[in-house]
């Protein structure tokens, strides 16, 4: 179903080494290839990842936004945030990913070049046609007229299920989705480049995740932050690449992934639905019972990306830091709700949930797949 492109030719390849029988976050991961030499959250990551902000009217984009003051355009100007129709996206270029686990070594890789043996451009896939972009949502999706918005000033949709959320996406016109899984697994390569495997509650911020209350308010609190932000109390939002509750507050339910009945993975790139059906094995191992705990080791493949492979766990201070679950003939949230604490977190993804599930944790991210 999916394409694996062949070489092409030379390339920039960033590389981050994991070794997994390292428990510590902050010492377990090296950089190899072109990465060697970089500095941990340094800007030229993010020169290199090339996404950037911007307001995206019906597929078109009128303009990039300042990274450190999304309320105005690269100019100076005043950007039309607050507008419903004018959706305050991040834009993430065309680029290729490697996971590869190799016995105890986990290896993950981006290049900025095309068809690189090995590396896998199923991010910038949508039903099988390529992308040069995807865009998610800066904030957490706002329903009007049952229509999915991203836009600052409104607070977030929840008590819906993630059927309703993606039909609600979708009616937005050809392109548009819920966020989906080979974006996520995109963006935690993204993480695991810049920040070096550490920690993402420490090396970024803890999140809006030690409240008793619900949702946090009206979205664009980072909106003057920058692109990647974060303070350690838990009482306020954080954000990452410049996605607003990039983890926290309320979760965001992932398309375009499910666990069969016995717990493996299946995924697509588009075509989305409740029950897997059309769905790409990809190639997990199967489970008797439910794997539930802080994970200790991922899958580490293209197709199955960070999902969780074993039931021996960490904790919230070893590995990858975050809970995780696969549960049977289940669908996918991510990220922790505003009590959720130390389950929190970049790799928090639960395979858990059934297609009616709706409350007040649940909600869901705009995306928006530019075919080429």
């Amino acid at each position: 179903m999916f394409f694996e492109a062949g070489y092409a030719g030379k390339s920039t390849i960033m590389t981050v080494s994991l070794d997994l029988t390292n428990q510590d976050p902050t010492t377990w991961a090296t950089y190899e290839d072109d990465a060697e030499g970089m500095a941990v959250g340094s800007a030229l990551w993010d020169d290199f990842f090339g996404h950037y902000p911007c307001i995206l009217n019906d597929g078109t984009e009128l303009g990039k936004l300042n990274t450190s003051d999304f309320t105005k355009y690269e100019d100076g100007t005043s950007a039309p945030i607050t507008t419903i129709g004018n959706d305050v996206m991040i834009a993430f270029p065309r680029r290729g990913i490697k996971i590869v686990k190799s016995g105890t070594t986990l290896k993950v890789s981006m290049t900025d070049a095309e068809n690189v043996e090995g590396f896998s451009y199923l991010a910038h896939s949508y039903k099988g046609d390529e992308c040069d972009k995807f865009y998610l949502g800066a904030y957490k999706a706002y329903e009007s007229n049952s229509k999915l918005y991203s836009v600052s000033g409104q607070t977030p949709t929840v008590n819906q299920t993630i059927g309703t959320f993606r039909t609600k996406a979708q009616a937005r016109g050809t392109g548009y989705e819920q966020s989906a899984f080979f974006q996520l697994t995109y963006r935690q390569v993204m993480y695991l480049l810049k920040y070096r495997g550490q920690n993402a509650q420490i090396a970024v911020g803890r999140g809006f995740v030690d409240e008793n209350s619900a949702i946090y308010g009206a979205c664009g609190y980072t909106n003057d932050k920058g692109m990647d932000w974060g303070e350690a109390t838990g009482k306020y939002p954080m954000c990452l690449f410049g996605l607003e509750d990039f983890y926290g507050n309320i979760y965001e339910f992932i398309d375009g992934i499910y666990s069969n009945s016995n717990r493996q993975i299946l995924v697509a790139d588009g075509n989305f639905n409740d029950t897997g059906s059309g769905y790409t094995d990809a190639g997990t191992a199967t489970f008797g019972s439910n794997i539930s705990g802080y994970m200790q080791t991922p899958n580490g493949t293209n197709l199955a990306g960070f999902t969780p492979a074993s039931q021996t766990y960490g904790s919230e201070t070893t590995y990858f830091c975050d809970y995780a679950y696969v549960a049977a003939d289940r669908l996918a949230y991510f990220g922790g709700h505003w009590n959720n604490k130390s389950y929190a977190g970049v790799f928090r993804l639960d395979v858990f949930q059934t297609a009616s599930a709706a409350n007040s944790y649940y909600g869901a991210r705009l995306m928006y797949m530019k075919t080429i």
